[in-house]
């Protein structure tokens, strides 16, 4: 009880005002007490607003500058934090708390020279204490010096068993951007285990999560089956879920049954190269078209196959990481078993990443169109054959430890077709997420808004200002402008170590001429497995 009273006591008089009779070291003590006091309820900006009178008071008192800069660096104030820290080390060179929280300071502001040589400094004095070594390892983890991270984050677990669970943490980050998803998922599971909930652990799980997925998606072998429907609003071609091609046969549209299969190899897979081959079948099969029977719906049963080979290689140079990648993708399609299109695409991209938070992928890609008609001249699609040139950019953001991953992209697209009206620019933005969930479940729901000029259309006239087909008193096509939105949504759950169980769904609203308007849906589930 006296112990209660005296603190009751001594907060009281901290609270009233100064008198007036105190002299400057009195007043410069008191508004010292009453900072420090603020600084222990977290009320740092009254705290700092008490130690700057203290130090106005009193110009030379090391430890007030030292209390200073330990509440500025609670405001995050790094700048000013540092240099309160340093006239406390100008004042008292001695002042080894300072020193350590001047590392803090100049780490924060990613001086990390700077804060190297004031935690050696400090550990120098005590060698026992865990957080400058702790930093030090920190700045080799982002600086890219994996080796010695590794070596400092096993030793500052070894000197305090409190940092056993962070310290497993980074490791575990170092493996995973290595490649070495066992030692990557050892690390992983020692962070997780920790009994009390936080952000730490949770992020721990999902990347525990992600490391058993990709363990199984990193097999040599996978294979996939769905089944599902797929509908339209007017006749289109589609190769594949994402790729539909109008014929501009307005108000023909209908419900057909979809089959895909889907194989993928990867003969070489190393934390530097990796090579992938990916196959695909696309069929669909038309009962019906909506309407009349002018044309044969069996005339458009379409399959799709599409080779799609890549290689990547990946290196480290400090804190960024490069990864080069170069895709080759073939498709072909027939209908009723004789070829409709056939495309070559060539797809470079170059991946930068600066962080474990995000990176960046620059891409650019040409791919050539030929069609035919194999419908006994029903469609007019021979002036589509194209030469397509693209630029693109995608950020992608892993927020939230993992579990949550975003990416944002933009893509021009300038597509030269043999007939004008096919000319266009294009311009795409999409959005995608990938949700982690309990029980082993993911969802990802992707949007992509797109605009495409058709330049030539509306004109009357083809590039070379010739009237179209040398026809007098040609008619002026009505002017093309596509605009199209595409939303689907995937989710999946791990229903074994190496089996997933998928379904998909997807929308698609083209707004356009009427001959080529259509909205399309799909929907289906399907299994896969790992190998």
């Amino acid at each position: 009880m006296k112990r209660v009273g005296t603190i009751t006591l001594l907060l009281f008089l901290l609270s009233a005002p100064l008198p007036l009779a105190a002299g400057e070291a009195e007043q410069g003590e008191l508004y010292f007490l009453k900072g420090y006091l603020a600084h222990r309820k977290h009320d740092f900006r009254t705290a700092v607003a008490f130690l700057e009178q203290a130090v106005a008071a009193r110009p030379t008192e090391a430890k007030f500058y030292h209390q200073l800069g330990r509440s500025r660096l609670a405001l995050e104030d790094y700048t000013e934090a540092m240099a309160a820290l340093e006239r406390a080390l100008s004042l008292d060179p001695t002042f080894e708390a300072a020193r350590l929280d001047l590392g803090i300071a100049a780490f924060k502001l990613e001086d990390f020279d700077r804060a190297l040589e004031a935690f050696r400094a400090y550990a120098a004095h005590f060698p026992d204490d865990p957080y400058p070594l702790y930093y030090e390892a920190y700045i080799a983890y982002l600086r890219g010096e994996d080796a010695h991270a590794l070596t400092l984050f096993e030793r500052v677990a070894r000197m305090n068993t409190d940092f056993i669970p962070i310290a497993a943490y980074y490791r575990g980050l170092i493996h995973y951007r290595r490649g070495d998803l066992a030692k990557a998922e050892a690390a992983f599971s020692k962070s997780a285990a920790t009994p009390v909930e936080s952000t730490l652990v949770r992020s721990s799980r999902a990347f525990l999560a992600e490391i058993r997925k990709r363990r199984a998606s990193a097999g040599r072998y996978a294979v996939g089956i769905m089944v599902g429907l797929e509908g339209d609003s007017n006749v289109i071609l589609a190769t594949d879920e994402t790729q539909a091609t109008p014929l501009g046969i307005e108000n023909r549209g209908g419900v057909r049954g979809i089959l895909r299969l889907s194989g993928t190899y990867r003969p070489l897979w190393t934390p530097r190269w990796r090579a992938r081959l990916h196959a695909d079948l696309y069929q669909s099969h038309h009962p019906d078209l909506n309407g009349g029977d002018t044309i044969d719906p069996g005339l458009f049963d379409l399959t799709a196959v599409t080779l799609d080979p890549s290689v990547t290689f990946r290196r480290r140079w400090e804190r960024w990481e490069v990864r080069a990648r170069l895709t080759y993708r073939f498709n072909t399609a027939l209908l009723a078993f004789e070829r409709y299109q056939r495309y070559h695409f060539l797809l470079p991209a170059l991946e930068v990443s600066p962080s474990d938070r995000f990176f960046t992928r620059f891409y650019y890609g040409f791919r050539s169109l030929d069609f035919s008609d194999p419908t006994g001249g029903q469609i007019e699609i021979d002036n589509r054959d194209a030469r397509t040139n693209l630029l693109g950019i995608d950020q992608f953001l892993f927020p939230h430890g993992g579990t949550l991953r975003l990416n944002l992209g933009y893509r021009l697209e300038r597509n030269d077709a043999e007939g004008d009206d096919f000319d266009f620019q294009g311009h795409e933005i999409v959005v995608r997420s990938e949700v982690r969930l309990p029980h082993q479940m993911q969802l990802v729901p992707k949007a992509v808004f797109a605009y495409r000029d058709y330049l030539h259309s509306g004109s009357g006239t083809d590039s070379s200002g010739e009237a179209r087909d040398g026809e007098e008193g040609a008619v002026p096509s009505e002017p093309r402008r596509d605009k199209e939105i595409r939303a689907s949504l995937r989710w999946s759950k791990e229903i074994h170590e190496r089996w997933q169980l998928f379904a998909t769904g997807s929308f698609t609203r083209n707004f356009s001429l009427e001959a080529f308007a259509y909205t399309r849906w799909i929907g289906g589930i399907g299994i896969g497995f790992h190998y």
